[in-house]
């Protein structure tokens, strides 16, 4: 009896363990010199302006997203996309610049809607003494439906990392 509730107890524990060292590799992490957190809010000007999120999932890997309107076509966005970053190719004395690329879905509220594919290729500027980056991107995409056209949007923005 003793040595059934040994093994079940030993059997739990193994379990356990494993299960707290996955999750430690699959949480975010920042080997770069980043600072603050993992998650940046700020805001993004250009084709379209409005609210921009990253979520940093890994050393070189994120998610990006953007809730935006066009003033000129009267319309609401939202795309998001996943994305690379090469530290290596951009060397700057302070701070770090990535370039960053990647691809996503895009979609735009207005008459009847829009759904597309895109590609994004930005820098990215991460500065040394603040938990702030900026940016700049273009993205060329296709829309999917109601038809097949041409997509592109373009900004620069700020985002403060939680």
């Amino acid at each position: 009896m003793i040595k059934n509730c040994i093994q079940i107890w030993a059997s739990k524990k193994t379990s356990l363990t494993v299960l707290t060292v996955g999750l430690f590799l699959l949480w975010p992490s920042a080997t770069h010199a980043r600072l603050g957190g993992n998650l940046g809010v700020g805001f993004i000007a250009g084709q379209p302006s409005g609210i921009n999120g990253k979520l940093w999932l890994g050393e070189t890997t994120a998610i990006d997203g953007t809730l935006g309107f066009n003033v000129f076509e009267n319309e609401i966005s939202l795309n998001a996309d996943y994305l690379w970053h090469d530290f290596e190719l951009i060397r700057i004395p302070q701070g770090q610049m990535p370039l960053y690329y990647g691809m996503g879905l895009w979609t735009v509220i207005q008459n009847h809607g829009a759904f597309g594919v895109r590609g994004v290729v930005g820098v990215e500027y991460l500065f040394p003494t603040a938990p702030l980056d900026a940016f700049f991107e273009i993205a060329p995409g296709i829309s999917i439906l109601p038809g097949t056209d041409f997509h592109a949007e373009a900004g620069i923005g700020m985002r403060y990392f939680f």
